[in-house]
Protein backbone atom coordinates (compact mmCIF):
# COMPACT_ATOMS: atom_id res chain seq x y z
CA UNK A 1 0.00 0.00 0.00
CA UNK A 2 1.31 3.41 -0.94
CA UNK A 3 1.46 6.24 1.57
CA UNK A 4 -1.63 8.45 1.55
CA UNK A 5 -0.43 11.07 -0.95
CA UNK A 6 0.47 8.32 -3.38
CA UNK A 7 -2.61 6.14 -2.86
CA UNK A 8 -4.41 5.34 -6.08
CA UNK A 9 -8.17 4.84 -6.15
CA UNK A 10 -10.18 3.40 -9.04
CA UNK A 11 -13.83 4.50 -9.12
CA UNK A 12 -16.20 2.37 -11.20
CA UNK A 13 -19.81 3.32 -11.88
CA UNK A 14 -22.02 3.60 -14.96
CA UNK A 15 -23.53 6.85 -13.61
CA UNK A 16 -21.30 9.67 -14.94
CA UNK A 17 -22.54 12.12 -12.28
CA UNK A 18 -21.62 9.71 -9.49
CA UNK A 19 -18.20 9.13 -11.05
CA UNK A 20 -17.56 12.87 -11.45
CA UNK A 21 -18.56 13.56 -7.82
CA UNK A 22 -16.46 10.74 -6.38
CA UNK A 23 -13.45 11.65 -8.53
CA UNK A 24 -13.64 15.28 -7.37
CA UNK A 25 -14.06 14.33 -3.70
CA UNK A 26 -11.31 11.70 -3.68
CA UNK A 27 -8.87 13.98 -5.53
CA UNK A 28 -9.73 16.72 -3.05
CA UNK A 29 -8.84 14.28 -0.26
CA UNK A 30 -5.40 13.83 -1.79
CA UNK A 31 -5.73 10.57 -3.70
CA UNK A 32 -4.66 9.83 -7.28
CA UNK A 33 -7.86 8.79 -9.02
CA UNK A 34 -8.87 6.98 -12.21
CA UNK A 35 -12.38 6.01 -13.24
CA UNK A 36 -14.17 3.43 -15.34
CA UNK A 37 -17.77 3.24 -16.52
CA UNK A 38 -18.21 -0.54 -16.28
CA UNK A 39 -16.57 -3.71 -15.07
CA UNK A 40 -14.80 -4.49 -18.35
CA UNK A 41 -13.10 -1.09 -18.36
CA UNK A 42 -12.31 -1.50 -14.65
CA UNK A 43 -10.39 -4.71 -15.30
CA UNK A 44 -8.25 -2.96 -17.92
CA UNK A 45 -7.62 0.02 -15.63
CA UNK A 46 -6.82 -2.32 -12.74
CA UNK A 47 -3.99 -3.78 -14.82
CA UNK A 48 -2.70 -0.40 -16.06
CA UNK A 49 -3.27 1.89 -13.06
CA UNK A 50 -2.61 -0.64 -10.24
CA UNK A 51 -5.01 1.00 -7.77
CA UNK A 52 -4.57 0.61 -4.03
CA UNK A 53 -8.35 0.69 -3.52
CA UNK A 54 -11.49 0.22 -5.65
CA UNK A 55 -14.86 1.91 -5.14
CA UNK A 56 -17.34 0.20 -7.42
CA UNK A 57 -21.06 0.08 -8.16
CA UNK A 58 -22.74 -3.33 -8.02
CA UNK A 59 -25.21 -2.92 -10.89
CA UNK A 60 -23.44 -2.02 -14.13
CA UNK A 61 -23.73 -3.03 -17.79
CA UNK A 62 -21.40 -5.58 -19.43
CA UNK A 63 -19.84 -6.83 -16.18
CA UNK A 64 -21.42 -6.20 -12.77
CA UNK A 65 -19.53 -5.10 -9.67
CA UNK A 66 -19.54 -8.48 -7.93
CA UNK A 67 -18.06 -10.31 -10.93
CA UNK A 68 -15.56 -7.49 -11.44
CA UNK A 69 -14.61 -7.68 -7.76
CA UNK A 70 -14.04 -11.43 -8.03
CA UNK A 71 -11.88 -10.96 -11.15
CA UNK A 72 -9.81 -8.24 -9.44
CA UNK A 73 -9.35 -10.47 -6.39
CA UNK A 74 -7.99 -13.26 -8.58
CA UNK A 75 -5.38 -10.89 -10.04
CA UNK A 76 -4.66 -8.72 -7.00
CA UNK A 77 -6.19 -10.19 -3.83
CA UNK A 78 -4.61 -7.54 -1.62
CA UNK A 79 -6.70 -4.71 -3.11
CA UNK A 80 -9.60 -3.62 -0.86
CA UNK A 81 -12.97 -2.97 -2.51
CA UNK A 82 -16.06 -0.97 -1.58
CA UNK A 83 -19.08 -2.27 -3.50
CA UNK A 84 -21.82 0.36 -3.55
CA UNK A 85 -25.44 0.25 -4.60
CA UNK A 86 -28.42 2.56 -4.70
CA UNK A 87 -30.80 -0.40 -4.57
CA UNK A 88 -31.54 -1.67 -1.08
CA UNK A 89 -33.09 -4.77 -2.66
CA UNK A 90 -29.64 -5.57 -4.05
CA UNK A 91 -28.52 -6.40 -0.53
CA UNK A 92 -31.40 -8.63 0.48
CA UNK A 93 -31.27 -12.30 1.44
CA UNK A 94 -31.88 -13.42 -2.15
CA UNK A 95 -28.42 -12.15 -3.01
CA UNK A 96 -26.72 -13.47 0.12
CA UNK A 97 -24.75 -16.13 -1.76
CA UNK A 98 -23.48 -13.66 -4.33
CA UNK A 99 -22.22 -11.23 -1.72
CA UNK A 100 -20.83 -13.91 0.53
CA UNK A 101 -18.84 -15.16 -2.47
CA UNK A 102 -17.51 -11.66 -3.17
CA UNK A 103 -16.71 -10.97 0.47
CA UNK A 104 -14.93 -14.23 1.21
CA UNK A 105 -12.14 -13.64 -1.29
CA UNK A 106 -10.67 -10.52 0.25
CA UNK A 107 -11.36 -7.17 1.81
CA UNK A 108 -14.81 -6.16 0.60
CA UNK A 109 -17.35 -3.79 2.10
CA UNK A 110 -20.84 -3.22 0.72
CA UNK A 111 -22.32 0.25 1.23
CA UNK A 112 -25.68 1.74 0.26
CA UNK A 113 -25.88 4.99 -1.68
CA UNK A 114 -25.94 7.78 -0.81
CA UNK A 115 -22.50 7.14 0.60
CA UNK A 116 -21.21 8.66 3.81
CA UNK A 117 -18.29 10.33 2.03
CA UNK A 118 -16.32 11.14 5.18
CA UNK A 119 -16.52 7.48 6.10
CA UNK A 120 -15.44 6.39 2.61
CA UNK A 121 -12.39 8.67 2.82
CA UNK A 122 -11.51 7.27 6.27
CA UNK A 123 -11.84 3.70 4.99
CA UNK A 124 -9.62 4.40 1.98
CA UNK A 125 -7.03 6.22 4.09
CA UNK A 126 -7.00 3.25 6.45
CA UNK A 127 -6.39 1.02 3.43
CA UNK A 128 -8.77 -1.69 4.58
CA UNK A 129 -12.31 -2.29 3.44
CA UNK A 130 -13.00 -4.36 6.54
CA UNK A 131 -11.89 -1.95 9.23
CA UNK A 132 -15.16 -2.26 11.14
CA UNK A 133 -16.49 -5.31 9.41
CA UNK A 134 -17.31 -8.73 10.75
CA UNK A 135 -16.85 -11.01 7.74
CA UNK A 136 -20.12 -12.98 8.04
CA UNK A 137 -23.15 -12.11 5.91
CA UNK A 138 -25.14 -9.86 6.29
CA UNK A 139 -22.85 -7.71 8.48
CA UNK A 140 -20.87 -6.22 5.56
CA UNK A 141 -23.81 -3.95 4.73
CA UNK A 142 -23.00 -0.58 6.17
Amino acid sequence: MNKEGDMKVLIVDDDPDMVASLVRIMKGAGFAVESASDGQEALVKNRLFHPDFLIMDIRMPRLNGVDTCLAVQRERPEVPVILMTGFSDAVDEANAGIFARACQGGQVRIMLKPLDLDRVIRIVRNGQAQDELVPAFPTPFL
